[in-house]
Order: structure tokens, then C-alpha cells, then sequence
């Protein structure tokens, strides 16, 4: 079960414009993985959390923030396997590749693979951690 964050420049990007993407994002992932038998996810058990970020904060600045350097960036975490340590460069390409065909033309932009060991458990249902992918 992966878990994308995409951070949007909202000076440069309405909500109504990053929202198409938010949506492709579960199909354009679980698509990016499939390929050898690396998958092992639909993209219904991709989670995509959006969140809006402003280049300019009123206020005093605040230490070791940085501004966004992309109008879009997409940060993708999931479970560590040798398979996708070994295609991770293939991998990032088609989400790179799937991102292009649908994210505005003039957009700048990066996604990023973190391959890492993770567990996922519901907690209100009382269930063990499994592995999440």
C-alpha cells in the first residue's frame, strides 16, 4: 500500500487544476510498480494525500523552511523489496512518464521514490501490522 504526498505551489496551481492529477496518481503509481511481478498493489490501495503549500507566509520566517522549488511535487513511499530496489530508476520513469500526461503543460515539477521497510495495521479494527505491499 503505498502512500503519495503531493505538494502544489498554489501561487501556481488552483486546487481545480491539481485535483485531476491527485486522481490519476493511485492508477499512474500501481501502473509505474507492475511490471516483472513488482506490483502487488491495485490502485485502489494507493493513498494520495494532497496538500496545498503558499511560497510566501506572513510572518516572521520560520527556521529551516525552505520554499518550494517545483509547482508540483509528488513524494511516493513503499514497502522495500530487492525487485524494486533493483528497478527503482525504471520505476520513477513511468511515474515521471504518467505524471507528464496529465499534470499542465508549463508545469515544473519532480516525483520521488522512498523504498523503505514498512508495516500498515488499522487500528480500529484491531488488526496486526502486515507488511504494507
Amino acid at each position: 500500500m503505498p502512500l503519495v504526498h503531493v505538494y502544489w505551489n498554489e501561487d501556481m496551481i488552483d486546487q481545480e487544476e491539481v485535483w485531476p492529477i491527485v486522481c490519476a496518481l493511485p492508477g499512474i503509481v500501481s501502473s509505474a510498480f507492475d511490471h516483472n511481478g513488482l506490483s502487488g498493489f491495485s490502485p485502489d490501495e494507493v493513498t494520495v494525500r494532497p496538500f496545498r503549500c503558499e511560497m510566501t507566509e506572513p510572518g516572521p520566517p520560520v527556521p529551516n523552511r525552505t520554499p518550494m522549488s517545483h509547482d508540483l511535487e509528488v513524494f511516493v513511499w513503499a514497502d522495500h523489496s530487492q525487485n524494486r530496489e533493483a528497478a527503482r530508476g525504471e520505476i520513477v520513469e513511468r511515474m515521471r512518464d504518467g505524471l507528464r500526461e496529465v499534470v499542465m503543460d508549463g508545469c515544473s515539477g519532480f516525483v520521488w521514490l522512498l523504498l523503505q521497510p514498512t508495516a500498515f495495521a488499522d487500528f480500529s479494527s484491531g488488526s496486526k501490522p502486515v507488511a504494507s505491499s
